[in-house]
């Protein structure tokens, strides 16, 4: 399913929900957010990308390319690695803020 198809359906979900000016803010800030995330990942991507072209056209010994190569993928390994870690926190944090919010929720329902 496309992105704007996942999010038109998000978009009809959510137009049966009553929503304060805070929950608004979240959302926004959330979907700037992963905006962010995604060209941040661009970025890095990118960049380890050419530098791995540079190492392979650099004119220099095989053994020392492929050191450099070996490296590299460390390098690459250790950062995704750290950015699932923080990925991951994130979302146990982003869940915890849900679930409140569906307490609040509820008992907003029950109380009336």
């Amino acid at each position: 399913m496309k992105r704007d198809d996942e999010k038109n359906l998000v978009e009809e979900d959510l137009e049966d929900e009553e929503f304060d000016d805070e929950d608004l803010e979240e959302y926004d800030e959330f979907e700037g957010l992963i905006g962010l995330r995604g060209f941040a990942a661009g970025l890095v991507i990118g960049a380890l990308l050419g530098a791995g072209v540079a190492l392979l056209i650099a004119p220099e010994r095989g053994e020392v390319v492929r050191k450099r190569i070996t490296r590299g993928i460390r390098e690459i390994h250790d950062e995704a690695r750290d950015q699932l870690g923080d990925w991951r926190g994130e979302a146990r944090r982003e869940l915890g803020k849900q679930r409140r919010k569906i307490k609040r929720q509820l008992r907003r329902v029950r109380s009336r």
